[in-house]
């Protein structure tokens, strides 16, 4: 383990002093990042890191188109979203485009915990019912009802009677003949979860799932394996909420999200962290037939969520990943 420098243990100390010791920092060693361009991170010795983990700066630390927009839009305006203002419809406008019908609106907010909290709401709403099925090693946000569904890292909040949870299977080295085994296994559990929470009379609001399943450990599911899970919660009168905080905006590299890889539609897509490239913003994308039900009983909304400046910044992301075909140029670092 590499010792910090006197001024690095230093500022360790001041964080602890300051933020607690339970505030957690990634190597035993904490980085001390004082600096970033486009993959590169460079500490506080000038010592300079490929960054092939940092799951914000989706085009790159401190890309200078980004950097652009936020400085012009900052210098001109920066408002919470209860006044008119173009660049959060802009924005909105170029996030729908992308999606599949019949999602067509748009609801923004802060974190990815706030736009699951947020789909979450008027999934029960939407449905009636309570219950929430998520995967047995899960996260998706840390507000108190999200930690009372969260499996897969510890919480003081026991998991929720109207939780249920399910084991993502996983056909890795399988051979394809156990594919058809695994899957009848896997949607049996499904319809055993829906049963389970009929009876104890929280009915089924909603399956939550990440769609490439990555805290579970990017599972290989046999194919039709989230069609078949989403079709039951359907029959069940719940809704799928997609979880694209993780694989959106094109990172699996040959689709712009990750629920476009099984051939299903979610009914919310929930977006957060790569969104304006480390500036905070989140969304909800969704029917408009839910959102105006669920508005007309809820006055939503977020001060901060869809602010200009974090609308331009998710602008520029977009125009990034576009003029620069950054999809396309995945795909080709995928096969070479």
């Amino acid at each position: 383990m590499m010792k910090l420098s006197p001024t690095d243990a230093a500022l360790f100390a001041r964080r602890q002093a300051v933020m607690g010791t339970a505030s957690p920092l990634f190597y035993d060693t904490p980085l001390h990042a004082v600096s970033a361009q486009g993959v590169w991170l460079t500490d506080s010795a000038g010592r300079r890191y490929l960054d092939a983990y940092n799951n914000v700066p989706h085009v790159g630390h401190c890309h200078p188109r980004v950097v652009q927009a936020i400085t012009d839009q900052i210098a001109r305006l920066n408002i919470h979203t209860r006044y008119l203002t173009e660049p959060v419809v802009a924005y909105a406008e170029r996030l729908v485009a992308t999606v599949d019908a019949p999602l067509n609106v748009v609801q923004f907010c802060c974190t990815g915990t706030e736009a699951n909290e947020l789909a979450l709401r008027m999934a029960r709403f939407g449905s009636g019912q309570h219950g929430v099925i998520v995967s047995d090693f899960s996260y998706h946000g840390n507000s108190s009802t999200l930690a009372a569904l969260t499996t897969g890292l510890p919480a003081p909040e026991a998991l929720a009677p109207w939780v249920r949870t399910i084991r993502i299977p996983d056909v890795t080295g399988c051979p394809a003949s156990e594919h058809t085994a695994i899957l009848a296994e896997a949607l049996r559990a499904v319809s055993d979860a829906v049963a389970s929470l009929q009876e104890a009379g929280y009915g089924v609001a909603a399956l939550l799932l990440d769609t490439v399943f990555s805290t579970e450990g990017l599972r290989a599911v046999p194919e039709g394996y989230l069609a078949g899970a989403v079709a039951r919660i359907r029959d069940a009168g719940g809704f799928f909420i997609g979880d694209e905080v993780q694989p959106g905006f094109g990172r699996t590299g040959g689709v712009m999200w990750g629920y476009q890889r099984h051939g299903i539609v979610p009914d919310f897509v929930t977006l957060g962290k790569p969104m304006g490239n480390g500036l905070p913003v989140a969304g909800v994308i969704t029917r408009r037939d839910l959102l105006e039900s669920f508005g007309k009983a809820a006055l939503y909304f977020n001060t901060f969520g869809g602010n200009p400046v974090s609308a331009v910044a998710g602008l520029a992301v977009m125009n990034v990943l576009r003029d620069e075909d950054l999809l396309a140029y995945a795909q080709r670092l995928a096969r070479a």
